[in-house]
């Protein structure tokens, strides 16, 4: 199964936002695999759940702090719906890949250089 794609956002400092949602994933059964710096301000998060904790996933990324797009939410949502009609213990434990890009906005955690004086 190809991983669902979703984005998210922050204003919070890069790291205090990310090991909040580090333990927020693995306090909702999901397992983050890896973690890819793509600059500064970007990051991309590689995270596995089971179906059956999708929906504690999802609700552990929001109280996270991590402001998702209208498409990650649509995605998410979906996936929780479908979770709803899988009946079997084998449907319910079939694990679901996520690649969350999350951009962090503002001026939080970003290093300037010093000011001279004139």
């Amino acid at each position: 199964m190809s991983p669902i794609d979703l984005q998210g956002f922050s204003y919070r400092e890069p790291s205090t936002q990310l090991d909040s949602l580090n333990s927020a994933i693995r306090r909702s059964g999901g397992w983050v695999l890896g973690k890819r710096t793509l600059s500064v301000r970007r990051i991309v998060l590689r995270v596995e759940v089971q179906s059956r904790d999708m929906l504690d996933l999802y609700a552990a990324v929001l109280s996270a702090g991590l402001e998702l797009t209208r498409w990650s939410h649509l995605a998410l949502a979906e996936r929780c719906t479908c979770r709803l009609h899988l009946t079997s213990p084998e449907d319910q434990r079939q694990v679901i890949p996520l690649c969350l890009h999350i951009s962090f906005l503002g001026n939080a955690g970003i290093r300037r250089p010093p000011e001279v004086p004139s």
